[in-house]
């Protein structure tokens, strides 16, 4: 399987960096600092994708929607989704526009690489190059916005309204945002997990920590009239119950597994990881995550405040001997309001954590 693990990140222009540049990424990455200095933000960067730039625009536009960050006026006669017809969302990313979004990013099997992302309206474009998007510019003809994506290899015009092409790319994104727990999309996710048996039978024993009779979780539209809800059924009891009534602990950990599988070979991002789960269950949750991640070669960056969420995180990463692969980058706002990242690997911020020292 390909390891497509980030060792070196480096973003210019995207919200509210200038530029931030983040040195010896490992496997996982837990992401700390003040309030407001940029860590969402950084999730949100690494949303790029450099082999598919529809699906670059999909996470991008469903990040913004989904974090609730803007809230687009009404405009008559256009509905929701079409208002990347007449609004121009990526620009949305840039702190100065005018200036490109650069992205520079290495792999821990290749060389540095390079996107530059430009925005512009339709009436900016040339014929020629107009032209040179050949039936594109039937399927977007109501649009009026573009970027420019260009890489070593290729310069690419698209329409910033990628939902007309919906072959392109895949709905899901890997971003679990802040305050996410049960939602509808679950259920898709685990319809298509579950058709492994091995992966069903992981997901039954992980939940088991939460909810020690558990005997199955299936899929019912009988407990909720009419609608498909996800079920827990239990060994000592004669009724089952939505996966719901559990609480937020147990749907966030149930997210975060099934999100694991969904990101096979690739990144996940959590915004908050700790928010909701009770700090007895962190350490047993973390080293959860870490098994699953490595089974799955996927490479984990999340945010947290909590203190407690730290000293969990470096217990967890001892217990199963994973010092190596985990990191914590701190975001650093300086006097200038430039903010800086600072990569601890596990015997730095060991010390730190365990001496009391502040870190985050």
């Amino acid at each position: 399987m390909e390891n497509k693990h980030l060792t070196y990140f480096k973003v210019e222009n995207f919200k509210r960096f200038d530029s931030l540049e983040v040195n010896d990424i490992g496997q996982f990455n837990l992401i700390v600092g003040d309030n407001n200095v940029g860590k969402t933000s950084l999730l949100e960067a690494l949303l790029f994708d450099e082999k598919n730039y529809n699906q670059f625009l999909s996470n991008l536009y469903s990040a913004l929607g989904i974090n609730r960050k803007v809230f687009l006026k009404a405009i008559p006669g256009v509905d929701s989704f079409n208002y990347a017809d007449v609004f121009n969302f990526v620009e949305l990313y840039f702190k100065k526009k005018g200036t490109p979004i650069s992205i520079d990013y290495s792999y821990n099997t290749g060389d540095k690489e390079n996107i530059l992302l430009e925005t512009f309206a339709k009436s900016e474009l040339s014929i020629e190059q107009l032209d040179a998007m050949g039936n594109k510019n039937f399927i977007h003809q109501t649009s009026n916005y573009l970027i420019k994506i260009k890489s070593k290899n290729q310069e690419s015009f698209l329409y910033t309204t990628f939902f007309k092409e919906p072959n392109t790319y895949k709905g899901y994104y890997p971003l679990t945002p802040f305050g996410l727990s049960y939602q509808d999309d679950l259920l898709e996710f685990f319809s298509e997990i579950s058709q492994k048996t091995t992966d069903y039978n992981i997901i039954v024993k992980e939940l088991a920590r939460f909810v020690p009779d558990i005997k199955s979780i299936e899929i019912n539209n009988a407990v909720i009239k009419n609608n498909s809800t996800l079920i827990i059924r239990e060994n000592n009891a004669e009724e089952v119950m939505p996966i719901s009534f559990y609480g937020d602990g147990l749907n966030k950990f149930f997210r975060y597994i099934l999100e694991l599988f969904k990101c096979d070979g690739n990144r996940l991002m959590i915004d908050e990881i700790d928010t909701g789960l009770h700090y007895s269950k962190m350490k047993e949750n973390f080293k959860s995550l870490f098994r699953l991640a490595l089974d799955n070669n996927v490479q984990i960056f999340a945010t947290t405040h909590s203190k407690e969420c730290l000293q969990y995180y470096k217990e967890a990463l001892e217990d199963l001997g994973y010092q190596d692969k985990g990191r914590i980058i701190r975001l650093v706002e300086h006097k200038n309001k430039e903010v800086k990242a600072y990569t601890y690997i596990y015997e730095q911020f060991e010390h730190s954590i365990d001496y009391d020292n502040e870190i985050r």
